[in-house]
């Protein structure tokens, strides 16, 4: 027998060990329902923000030069949302591949079972479902496109109210 035969029975013998690395799953498996549950609070924040911003800006009826810079604030915002974003789902990434390895561990022995993130890693690679990363990515996209869009166009608005 080859020394990781070896070790890989004795852990799976040892109840100690198993109990650990289903305390540390459970533990793990909170922290990614907790950073999928960011990423969707951050969206609606984002939205909220945004809009918030875009109805300051829209009620400015005599802009002055001080307040035409601040057109540059809602694509700052989007841009900064989208960043913190990519960073959650980096730690989403991050966590979900350690728990693979876990489940590896486990369903090791039963050929039918998989876990879930292997299952969902798998879907993945298979481009049978896209996942939160491309809708997060879809998402972000659009919210930065239309905060660039529309602080041009309220930008130019006010620029030539302002002028006249």
């Amino acid at each position: 027998m080859g020394s990781t035969a070896v070790k890989e029975r004795a852990s799976r013998e040892d109840p100690l060990l198993d109990s650990l690395v289903m305390e540390e799953y459970r533990s793990l498996r909170c922290q990614l329902d907790y950073q999928v549950k960011e990423t969707r609070d951050l969206e609606r924040y984002a939205l909220i923000g945004l809009g918030l911003v875009f109805a300051w800006l829209a009620s400015i009826e005599h802009p002055t030069p001080l307040t035409l810079p601040a057109w540059l604030f809602p694509p700052l915002l989007a841009i900064m949302g989208w960043l913190r974003a990519k960073s959650i789902m980096r730690r989403i990434d991050q966590v979900a591949s350690y728990i693979r390895k876990i489940e590896a561990h486990v369903y090791g022995v039963k050929l039918d079972l998989v876990g879930w993130e292997t299952l969902v890693a798998n879907s993945r690679k298979a481009n049978s479902s896209p996942g939160l990363a491309f809708s997060q990515r879809l998402f972000w996209r659009a919210v930065i496109l239309f905060s660039l869009c529309g602080s041009v166009y309220g930008f130019a608005c006010q620029k030539f109210h302002f002028w006249h």
